[in-house]
């Protein structure tokens, strides 16, 4: 478990198919190093990637913040910086969604960047106005996020829960 992320690792008993679709569930028999358990069962889904998946990757290094671009007050912008590790250079799209605590979708950023060899960092931002007409709450959480190559979609990687923002943000 990765306190930081929120994430668990887990390591199959076999090699899994590439480019696989595979369902996980996490029962409430799970527990914390604290003995508490899962208030629910857990259900979700993630695709094995491609054999190139070495050539991009997601580093697990995030960050968030709001974005004040008219110094109103307000957060025009939610911004979620993710680094993703290279060894192909070229032009990468990448996209993730934007989703509530209750795992609602609320919306979804892209963007179009330049990669260099090694690690870099991109920022998607996701619109203020949007996250407002949902009036939801923070913390939020960055789900289904992909980075291709838009020259060769061989290479790519997928993430279907990224990253929670480590702030509570207020809708308003």
């Amino acid at each position: 478990y990765n306190s930081t992320n929120k994430g668990i690792t887990f390591t199959p008993n076999s090699s899994l198919n590439k480019e696989t679709v595979y369902n996980i569930i996490i029962t409430t028999g799970l527990t914390s190093s604290d003995n508490m358990k899962l208030a629910s069962n857990y259900e979700g889904v993630f695709i094995s990637g491609s054999d190139s998946l070495s050539e991009i990757g997601y580093t697990g290094t995030y960050s968030d913040s709001g974005i004040d671009g008219n110094s109103n007050g307000k957060f025009d912008f939610l911004g979620i910086t993710i680094e993703v590790n290279a060894k192909t250079t070229g032009s990468y799209a990448i996209n993730g969604k934007l989703t509530d605590s209750l795992g609602n979708e609320l919306t979804w950023a892209s963007q179009n960047i330049y990669f260099n060899l090694g690690n870099n960092k991109v920022e998607l931002r996701f619109d203020g106005k949007i996250i407002n007409a949902y009036r939801m709450n923070g913390p939020y959480k960055l789900e289904d996020l992909q980075v291709y190559n838009t020259s060769n979609t061989d290479i790519n990687d997928y993430l279907s829960h990224a990253y929670t923002t480590t702030t509570k943000y207020l809708y308003t």
